[in-house]
């Protein structure tokens, strides 16, 4: 009985262990955005885990379909409207807080100036954002902080 010599093809899907699809489409997605240390901890994975996801979506088009649903999903949701609506009442809320500080105590000017810094990072992260999901982009594989996705134009 003759045996069939292998492609090199088949012998990496062969060798390949089997992981659940959606949990790593989901890790990669959330890695995207908040970064691989925050979905380590997230999904209970390691990050070289999540790094062995990224590289094997780049050759196994099953997962890589299961994350672009995921991120297309992901995209639908009115998400930026919530963060947009909860930054808005967090800076009438700093607003009231600025107008009941004694202006005059270096603590209270020091409080102003950090919570408009952190602020100010959640509008340029809005923005990052926002002009990510505008243009239908989905992360390149040299955007190393973001994933290895391909630019996709006019799909969602």
């Amino acid at each position: 009985m003759a045996q069939r010599k292998k492609t090199r093809d088949q012998a990496k899907t062969k060798n390949r262990p089997r992981i659940d699809l959606n949990l790593a489409a989901e890790c990669l997605v959330y890695a995207a955005f908040h970064g691989d240390e925050a979905a380590s901890e997230k999904f209970g994975r390691t990050v070289r885990t999540i790094q062995r996801y990224r590289s094997r979506s780049l050759e196994d088009p099953e997962l890589s379909g299961v994350v672009a649903y995921k991120i297309s999903q992901f995209e639908k949701t009115d998400w930026p409207d919530k963060l947009s609506r909860t930054i808005e009442g967090a800076l009438e809320a700093v607003a009231t807080a600025c107008k009941e500080l004694d202006k005059k105590k270096p603590e209270s000017l020091e409080a102003i100036g950090a919570t408009l810094a952190v602020l100010f990072d959640y509008k340029l992260a809005i923005d990052l954002l926002n002009a990510r999901t505008s243009e239908n982009r989905i992360l390149t594989a040299t955007d190393r902080q973001m994933g290895p996705f391909e630019t996709v134009q006019g799909e969602a």
